[in-house]
């Protein structure tokens, strides 16, 4: 969420080649209904404040780990 093309695309080249399963998510809502479902363990945004504050805190409810461009370039 709120990252151009290009971050994204190299990550997502990252994470895939680590046999990770890699989505996008076009709305808040999209997301937040996946991670209600139990589809997501970690969302990667360009900064947390890309979010809204009620996302943030059902992402986290719903046990997701919020991580920024910053924190994955640390772990790949």
């Amino acid at each position: 969420m709120g990252a151009w093309q290009g971050q994204t695309d190299k990550v997502i080249e990252q994470l895939s080649a680590l046999n990770v399963y890699v989505g996008k998510f076009s709305s808040e809502e999209r997301l937040l209904q996946a991670a209600e479902k139990g589809l997501l363990t970690h969302l990667l945004v360009s900064q947390e404040g890309a979010l809204n504050a009620p996302t943030i805190v059902k992402l986290k409810a719903a046990n997701v780990q919020i991580l920024t461009f910053r924190d994955a370039g640390r772990l790949l």
